[in-house]
């Protein structure tokens, strides 16, 4: 952290990289899923729909941004 550095500028650092990670692994788990939603179906002779364990896979931002304000409030504390 820098020399400096505010309580917010803390939170707004640790939030970013909290969200950076978050939209990775949305974007990762989505094109998973839908891989082996794919593959699934196929397997199974469609009895599957692809888009049913996409759907399943729907994540929540808003539990991540709470997680990573945890340790955010932590730094800031410091």
């Amino acid at each position: 952290m820098a020399i400096g550095a505010t309580k917010g500028d803390v939170v707004k650092m640790v939030l970013r990289k909290g969200l950076a990670l978050v939209t990775a692994g949305i974007a990762v788990g989505s094109v998973i899923s839908f891989g082996v939603a794919r593959m699934l179906a196929d397997y199974y002779g469609g009895l599957l729909r692809p888009g049913a364990p996409c759907l399943a896979n729907r994540p929540d931002p808003g539990v991540a941004l709470r997680v990573a304000h945890g340790p955010s409030d932590a730094a800031r504390q410091l």
